[in-house]
């Protein structure tokens, strides 16, 4: 469960920071086998930068592919806590607000990443831990791995 979990808690974050589109591409390019990170907005080095990160925390690409085909519905379910507006941000959970103006977008999901682990880490865990159980009932867990459950 380490891959998956720390695969969770770099994918996880993106989506509640207003950043799904990098979760997207990121299913696209491994499970569908469609690299096109123009149409999500990333230019191709970003898109080889996360999809390296993805393998860096995994170490193989059927392993992710594996772990995004059943975490992405869950992931995509999930409401942002911070909205991005024209000059500003605000994260929905604690109230502070992002003031912003020639910042790269980088630069900006670096900084609401930081905050929700600095300041919502209980929130990111909680979250982690429902998708995992979401795809624990999804599937039927034993000592060798995941496995399909009877009659799923």
């Amino acid at each position: 469960m380490g891959c998956i979990r720390r695969l969770l808690n770099y994918i996880v974050p993106k989506q509640l920071v207003s950043y799904g589109n990098i979760v997207d591409y990121l299913y696209r390019y491994f499970v569908e086998g469609i690299n096109d990170p123009r149409k999500y907005g990333l230019t191709p080095k970003q898109g080889r930068a996360y999809a390296h990160r993805l393998r860096e925390i995994c170490f193989a690409d059927h392993r992710i592919r594996a772990i995004l085909k059943y975490v992405y519905k869950y992931i995509k379910e999930l409401e942002p806590v911070i909205v991005v507006y024209d000059s500003y941000a605000r994260c929905k959970l604690c109230g502070h607000e992002f003031r912003f103006l020639d910042r790269s977008l980088k630069y900006l999901m670096i900084m609401f990443v930081d905050h929700l682990r600095r300041n919502h880490r209980e929130f990111l865990e909680q979250v982690i831990d429902e998708i995992i159980d979401s795809v624990k009932s999804e599937l039927k867990v034993n000592n060798n791995g995941w496995s399909r459950s009877e009659g799923g």
